[in-house]
């Protein structure tokens, strides 16, 4: 990326994000020196829903954007685990309960 570009440019050029990507809490992160780092937290649905184009902020040489995994697909995977679980049991025991008849 050039010196200057802004954040939705480097996002897109990088292939946009996933799916399951928390773009409520982009991080870019700026190098300012060996022992300093600015953090800066970007909520990019404000830039689309409400229309905050500030926040497509001009990036500086070496910055890293960091987008984050929301975390309820992995809530929605472990509660769809334990139901199938709970499935198999029930299920098992109503086969086991037929056949001591």
């Amino acid at each position: 990326m050039r010196n200057g570009s802004q954040l939705l440019d480097a996002i897109l050029k990088a292939g946009s994000w996933g799916d399951n990507a928390d773009i409520k809490n982009v991080n870019i992160l700026s190098v300012k020196s060996k022992s300093a780092m600015d953090v800066r937290e970007v909520d990019i649905t404000k830039i689309f829903q409400e229309g905050e184009v500030s926040l497509n902020c001009i990036l500086r040489d070496g910055d890293i954007i960091y987008i984050p995994t929301r975390r309820a697909p992995v809530i929605a995977s472990s509660a769809s685990s334990l139901l199938m679980v709970i499935h198999t049991l029930l299920t098992s025991y109503a086969v086991y309960a037929t056949l001591k008849r």
